[in-house]
């Protein structure tokens, strides 16, 4: 019996919420219990819907420590359009006002 050749495609089982260092290897997430511990209290989250983006700040009180940040995108949605397009990431903001001093007006 002839095997049939599989796609590379729909051999990779990589999640596309996940990067890979140099040597392909998966890098594990960053958790909402390491966000907490290294100073940011917030995610970042971004509407790539349609031709606009949105952003919005969302506290991750509440949240389970290993939850993986980039995995809340998943269980969200645009509150107006109703959009899964979403991308969450570390607060980069809050993250530089506790290095650096800077508040935000």
């Amino acid at each position: 019996m002839k095997r049939l050749a599989v796609p590379l495609w729909l051999k990779a089982s990589r999640s596309p919420l996940r990067a890979d260092d140099e040597n392909s290897k998966q890098i594990p997430p960053f958790t909402a219990a390491a966000s907490r511990a290294t100073g940011p209290h917030t995610v970042a989250v971004f509407c790539e819907a349609r031709d606009f983006h949105r952003d919005a700040v969302i506290l991750l009180d509440g949240w389970p420590d290993n939850m993986p940040i980039p995995d809340k995108a998943l269980h969200l949605r645009h509150s107006k359009y109703g959009s899964r397009k979403l991308k969450v990431m570390t607060n980069v903001m809050e993250l530089f006002a506790k290095t650096h001093g800077y508040k935000r007006s």
